[in-house]
């Protein structure tokens, strides 16, 4: 079977209620630094970016992603800034909690060990909320209670991203766990 490349990642995917509370919580920063705001459908933590593979390939990934062992947990995104001088504007976790450590890190063990090469920056964990924002807001916390925003991490998906002129399309492919 031959077709287009595919650009694959996975990641944690939000439903529509965990969406909603996070443009809600973030939407004065969005609004004041400016940019192409990411739109809600597409909001997600990428935990590890495959790239574009050929088309045979996604049933490796979608192996790779059954074999990571899943437990639950929450990650805190407590903090919105631009990353850089260009960077994007993004919802951050300070602190990387251990459930989503290790499963980014197990995700990532699996996709070598099925032969994908994989870019080996460290992990932060993180939320695009606008590309090329035209201010640069000083870091501030999210308008939610406590400060913070609490995502759950109860599965993960792999996604097809299809960028096209109008900004992407991300589809997903395969849910591993409860997500």
């Amino acid at each position: 079977m031959t077709g287009r490349p595919r650009r694959l990642f996975f990641a944690l995917w939000p439903d529509e209620a965990l969406r909603a509370a996070t443009v809600a919580a973030t939407a004065r920063a969005v609004g004041e630094a400016g940019g192409r705001t990411v739109p809600p459908e597409n909001l997600h933590v990428t935990l590890a970016f495959v790239g574009s593979v050929p088309e045979v390939r996604v049933a490796d990934a979608v192996a790779a992603g059954r074999t990571v062992p899943f437990a639950s947990g929450v990650q805190a995104f407590d903090r919105v800034t631009a990353w850089g001088r260009r960077g994007p504007l993004v919802l951050e976790a300070t602190r990387l909690e251990a459930p989503l450590a290790t499963l980014q890190s197990s995700l990532e063990n699996a996709l070598s060990t099925a032969g994908f090469a994989l870019d080996r920056r460290a992990f932060r964990p993180h939320i695009t909320l606008a590309r090329e924002p035209a201010r640069r807001p000083a870091p501030a916390a999210p308008d939610a209670a406590g400060g913070s925003l609490a995502w759950p991490c109860t599965g993960f998906v792999l996604v097809d991203s299809d960028t096209g002129p109008g900004g992407s399309k991300y589809s997903v492919l395969e849910r591993f766990g409860a997500s």
